[in-house]
């Protein structure tokens, strides 16, 4: 929710309040009130009414941070599905996955990738210009292929021995165990 309505409401709230008190005034006839006349001051309200929902319907909105869509595949055919978001970031965790035979996550993103992910067995392909994989996990930058890099756990010498893969098609891509 923006700031804009809110004060708006307010302050056109204090107006109608301020508009019924004094037609209370007139209605009593309190003579202080009876010095100014009873039309013109319901048109200048009722136009400073008009004016400020005007002005709070062209006022620009900020733009809300987006959060990144989280990505927790609940079976290892949808983990195999992946994810593709056309514009924002994603976070996929693939930490749970323990797949007893090769499986291939394709994740992709017109923004970042976060992917969480346990070190054991695991490949990762991806065209990313930025990447950012943490130290503890131990992976290490195999060649590059076909214009991606490959990067696999410890003791692989190939993507294919790899039980978990993820191609990762982003312009940023963070690789994490937690």
């Amino acid at each position: 929710m923006t700031k804009q309505p809110v004060i708006g409401t307010i302050i056109i709230g204090v107006l109608v309040v301020l508009q019924a008190l004094w037609a209370l005034a007139v209605a009593f006839e309190i003579p202080i009130i009876n010095r100014f006349d009873s039309t013109q001051i319901l048109i200048v309200t009722l136009l400073a009414i008009a004016l400020l929902l005007i002005i709070i319907a062209l006022w620009p909105k900020s733009a809300k941070k987006e959060e990144p869509l989280q990505y927790a595949p609940v079976s290892e055919a949808d983990a195999a599905a992946g994810i593709t978001s056309r514009r924002e970031d994603i976070v996929a965790d693939l930490r749970w996955i323990d797949p007893s035979s090769a499986l291939t996550v394709p994740i992709t993103t017109g923004g970042q990738a976060t992917v969480l992910v346990n070190p054991q067995s695991l490949a990762i392909r991806t065209a990313a210009t930025n990447v950012d994989i943490g130290t503890d996990l131990g992976l290490t930058w195999l060649r590059q292929y076909g214009g991606e890099n490959i990067y696999v756990s410890q003791g692989l010498t190939d993507p294919a021995q790899a039980l978990l893969t993820v191609n990762a098609s982003t312009t940023s891509l963070t690789v994490r165990s937690r």
